[in-house]
């Protein structure tokens, strides 16, 4: 199955929160999911991590932490050094969902990672500096097109989409909001149909590890809610993966 890298240069904007509920309710799902951390701000880890303290390990999930990545990459323990590409590919196997959740810089992970992905999905809450953000991720995909329809000699397009995070409501988008939101709709960039609104369920799962289902109802909001939602931002991420890719002459 698929790459789905999640990637925006700009902290706070719900990439990693964003990226694990998309892998946990795939693999809800029973779809074995592999997620990789080639963060180094070690947020997905961290949730790992949480989640084996407190017994919460999610079914079909593996991750590969962020120690586990820098050593591959580095070539430690007598093993060849290995590019970003390199190790998402190693585990793009037939049935498993690789899922990404790369450093928002213009550095070498992140080029590798946009030139194996599936799909990029680029998580960004209706504020300027995200939109800013959003601007230079779209740079750094447009680079990595030219530079790969140059290898194979035809216009090669990177699918990428847009995730809407962190809305105080779907029902009550403040003015600026939505001049951002529509400012995105307008440029033609593919949108993730649901929202992501801010939810004590998606707070609670860096603090308790594990997934949605398995949190504690008391302090995380509406888990329900939660569900729904997270239930229909995968099949809505998942759709998009699954439309074809327009490959064009040069």
């Amino acid at each position: 199955m698929p790459a789905v890298v999640f990637a925006i240069p700009k902290g706070g904007s719900g990439k990693t929160t964003s990226a694990i509920v998309f892998g946990t309710e795939v693999a809800r799902n029973g779809v074995p999911v592999v997620m990789i951390d080639a963060d180094p701000n070690q947020t997905l880890t961290a949730w790992w991590k949480q989640s084996k303290k407190s017994g919460k390990v999610p079914e079909n999930i593996t991750v590969v932490t962020s120690d586990e990545v820098k050593a591959r990459l580095r070539g430690e323990g007598g093993s060849q050094p290995e590019t970003a590409a390199q190790i998402i590919m190693s585990h793009n196997k037939k049935g498993t969902l690789v899922v990404v959740d790369v450093e928002g810089v213009a550095d070498l992970v992140m080029a590798d990672a946009i030139n194996v992905a599936n799909l990029i999905v680029i998580p960004m809450k209706p504020m300027k500096p995200d939109f800013d953000g959003l601007k230079r991720i779209l740079a750094r995909i447009r680079t990595s097109e030219d530079q790969l329809s140059q290898v194979i000699g035809r216009k090669h397009h990177i699918k990428h989409a847009v995730l809407v995070t962190q809305l105080r409501s779907q029902s009550i988008i403040g003015t600026g909001e939505r001049e951002i939101i529509e400012a995105v709709r307008e440029s033609g960039i593919k949108m993730i149909s649901t929202l992501m609104l801010l939810r004590s369920a998606y707070a609670g799962l860096h603090i308790e590890g594990g997934d949605i289902a398995t949190l504690n109802p008391q302090g995380n909001g509406n888990i329900k809610a939660a569900l729904g939602e997270a239930g229909q931002i995968a099949a809505d991420i998942m759709a998009v993966l699954k439309e074809p890719v327009v490959e064009t002459a040069q």
